[in-house]
């Protein structure tokens, strides 16, 4: 983000992250961990919580963010030996960390690699963070599978128009 900065066409006060499935976690990792220099983030189909999210899953859980796409690799400490309950962070904190910045959450009801009830728990668990300024906290749950289309693209543009 610094460098963006630099460049006389942007606004570093107005630095947005989105991302879709892995680009939505990518993105709220980017908003957590570089706070002075992200304005807002929005993430579609991006998470679901670690904790819960054991490689017996169907969608082969965290094994996901450690060895398909060898994102964050030393969580396969935890996923390999059954251990995901004492992974030390999760999306809850990411949230909390971002707040009360603008921030678009976009959950599908029918996503299949991510447990809509277990967002919607990180969600609800992380909501008070945004208590000084709620408006700020944007959720959307359509009834569809997770893809980035016309829909997505409208909400997102609608979204950074507000």
């Amino acid at each position: 983000p610094n460098h963006l900065e630099k460049l006389p066409f942007v606004d570093g006060k107005r630095i947005y992250v989105t991302g879709y499935s892995i680009g939505g976690a990518v993105a709220l990792y980017t908003a957590a961990l570089f706070p002075q220099n992200i304005a807002a983030v929005s993430s579609f189909a991006g998470f679901t919580p670690m904790r819960t999210d054991t490689n017996n899953k169907t969608t082969g859980g965290n094994k996901r963010l450690y060895s398909w796409h060898a994102m964050i690799p030393r969580l396969g400490l935890f996923g390999e030996t059954g251990l995901e309950e004492a992974i030390p962070y999760d999306f809850v904190d990411l949230l909390e960390a971002i707040a009360p910045k603008p921030a678009l959450i976009y959950a599908p009801r029918h996503d299949r690699s991510n447990d809509f009830e277990g967002v919607m728990n990180t969600i609800m668990s992380a909501r008070p963070s945004w208590a000084s300024k709620p408006g700020n906290l944007k959720v959307f749950t359509p009834a569809t599978f997770s893809h980035f289309r016309n829909e997505e693209i409208i909400t997102l543009a609608s979204w950074l128009a507000s």
